[in-house]
């Protein structure tokens, strides 16, 4: 019987889970080897899930995660039609895979197929599928490549033999076949599957494409050699806070303050309340009137930090999707060009993140950015990581903050990622005057597409239950909720 893991069994598993730290996923291989075997096993899972409902796969149609014990080294099992079309197995090793291990695991599972052929019921639709994120050796890599030819070798020297006989003479479930070793069978079996195998840098890149797996299993960090544009903006939002506002709701602010007579309107300027009489605030103590603004004001401090995170990581994302992997991972420019990118954005957008944040008279001081041309911050930004890279390429780590050692062999590890190949600051100012001209037409082009889906003009309004009793503005409200429910929700059964 096939012990497939329940959804409810598998957000326990994932509930409270550790998640590694990684920094800028999109240029180096995840450390798989962090996490638990069982944590990999489940992102196997996932990420293949995944892939299935968007059609990367057209020999599979689902997925089911295995109990983990007793499973017959099978992982994950893949169907088409609900029949049993493949499994995925899950070797997280601290060392690489050799040939010999592939081998043997083939062979027990094969054995296991001898035994009970609901496993493997059409051998030449059948795919084993090898995740081995801590890579495989040469040989073993020679054997993934060319399987037909390659196991003909192995047939031919007797080593499938062989490693059919120590599997039966070690494992005891097998041991009724001893008698009779099922040898021919596997030889035949072995050459009508299909093997694939995937290492870290394969399933790197399959997960940075699926972002809820990559969230679910690490902990994404970016950094940048220079922060200043996005400390500025951060620190003037946590001090002012910024109004969000959907198109949706201007529909309704007439309706609910127009008949508000005068005396019912009292303006404090970050704050507008609108149907509490003068004389109520009048009476009201000190403190609670403080008590009151500080409520408000910690509702749209909280939907600035929300914003500043989806700004951060929309940028994030197109970076990615824009420049990493059209053009970093064809070697088109460097990754010491690359890291321009997320600052220059934060710093060009400052203009319409930071609006309403200030006075007209203080924005050009608190933001001196608004007024530099394109061409001015990136002589800017360039300028402050050239004398970064300076410092640190002479050893100077000073304005460098390390909060632990791992964090300081991480960041060294990225420094030198990022540095890989330029000898010095002259190769890399080189290197960034040959790769910027090719970054700036994108970079004004994520500039645009970014800068159109923030408004520069946003507004929190707080209502009451009245709209229950309009069934225009109820169902308006039915829909935005269909609206802002992400797609991932929208099937899900309800409890």
């Amino acid at each position: 019987m096939i012990r497939k893991v329940s959804d409810f069994q598998l957000k326990t598993e994932l509930g409270g889970g550790y998640r590694p730290e990684v920094v800028e996923p999109a240029i180096q291989k995840l450390p798989f080897e962090l996490l638990g075997d069982r944590h990999f096993e489940t992102l196997a899972y996932m990420l293949m899930k995944k892939e299935i409902a968007s059609g990367k796969h057209t020999d599979f149609d689902d997925v089911a995660l295995m109990q983990g014990v007793g499973e017959r080294g099978r992982d994950c099992v893949l169907y088409s039609e609900s029949e049993v079309r493949g499994l995925i197995q899950c070797k997280k090793l601290s060392t690489r895979l050799t040939r010999p291990a592939l081998l043997r695991e083939i062979v027990k599972f094969l054995i296991h197929a001898c035994l009970d052929s609901s496993i493997l019921p059409a051998p030449e639709r059948f795919s084993y599928l090898v995740f081995a994120p801590g890579d495989f050796t040469g040989e073993a890599i020679d054997l993934l490549h060319s399987f037909p030819a390659q196991i003909d070798i192995e047939i031919g020297n007797g080593t499938v033999a062989r490693y059919v006989h120590d599997a039966l003479e070690e494992f005891e479930s097998f041991r009724p076949l001893l008698a009779n070793p099922p040898t021919e069978r596997i030889r035949d079996l072995v050459k009508r599957i299909r093997i694939v195998g995937f290492n870290g840098l394969d399933l790197s890149d399959r997960v940075n494409t699926e972002p809820e797996v990559l969230s679910s299993f690490f902990t994404v960090r970016t950094i940048v050699s220079i922060e200043e544009a996005d400390s500025v903006l951060r620190k003037a939002l946590d001090d002012h806070g910024l109004k969000l506002l959907t198109d949706e709701h201007l529909r309704d602010i007439k309706d609910r303050i127009s008949d508000i007579p005068p005396e019912q309107r009292v303006s404090m300027g970050f704050v507008d309340l609108y149907g509490f009489s003068i004389d109520f605030f009048k009476a009201l103590d000190p403190s609670a009137l403080k008590e009151l603004v500080a409520a408000i004001f910690k509702v749209r401090t909280t939907l600035d930090g929300l914003l500043i995170a989806h700004i951060a990581d929309e940028i994030n994302k197109r970076i990615f999707r824009e420049i990493t992997i059209p053009l970093l991972r064809t070697m088109k420019v460097h990754p010491y060009s690359v890291q321009l990118a997320a600052p220059y954005l934060h710093t060009r957008l400052v203009a319409v993140t930071a609006a309403g944040v200030t006075t007209a008279a203080l924005k050009s001081k608190l933001f001196p950015e608004i007024v530099k041309t394109p061409e001015q911050v990136i002589s800017d930004l360039s300028q402050r990581l050239l004398a970064t890279s300076a410092r640190i390429l002479a050893g100077d780590y000073s304005e460098v903050i390390f909060a632990t050692e791992s964090d300081r062999e991480l960041k060294l590890t990225l420094f030198k990622h990022t540095h890989e190949g330029l000898k010095d600051v002259e190769a890399a100012e080189t290197r960034l005057k040959i790769d910027i001209p090719i970054l700036r037409p994108i970079l004004d082009q994520l500039e645009k597409d970014i800068k159109a889906t923030i408004s520069p003009t946003r507004t929190v309004m707080i209502g009451d239950s009245s709209f229950f009793d309009d069934k225009a503005k109820l169902a308006r409200v039915a829909q935005s909720l269909r609206d802002i429910t992400p797609c991932s929700q929208k099937n899900q059964p309800s409890k």
